[in-house]
């Protein structure tokens, strides 16, 4: 999911373990950041398994935060780039 709007707030309502978010493919990233200001909590993100993929990967932004969520399946779990 490419993440690219800033002040976003993506929240999921019944937490990490009943909201999982897959990759599109094993090749992608499953949330990929590029805005500022983007707050991502209460999911599992799973399946980027491609070589330093990640389940979420922050690329040159600020103010982000990502909290509650859980990261399995993936080549990383988080990156910041």
């Amino acid at each position: 999911m490419d993440v690219n709007v800033t002040n976003l707030t993506i929240k999921s309502e019944n937490g990490s373990t009943c909201c999982i978010v897959q990759a599109a493919s094993a090749s992608d990233y499953v949330f990929e950041v590029t805005a500022d200001f983007v707050n991502i909590t209460g999911f599992t993100a799973k399946g980027a398994t491609g070589y330093e993929n990640a389940g979420i990967y922050l690329d040159g932004v600020e103010h982000c935060e990502i909290s509650d969520n859980k990261a399995s399946n993936n080549y990383d779990g988080i990156t910041l780039a």
